[in-house]
């Protein structure tokens, strides 16, 4: 998980988790911060 975190944000787990800007950045929406609304591609 970690070299994987380290790919993805260029930063450990642990240095994420210290990283307020870096986190707020994250929970934008779009980058995992889903809303629940499902889209349907009927």
């Amino acid at each position: 998980m970690t070299r994987d975190c380290l790919n993805w944000f260029g930063q450990s787990p642990a240095r994420l988790r210290r990283d307020h800007a870096a986190r707020a950045i994250l929970a934008q929406p779009g980058l995992g911060n889903w809303t629940g609304v499902q889209i349907s591609m009927r």
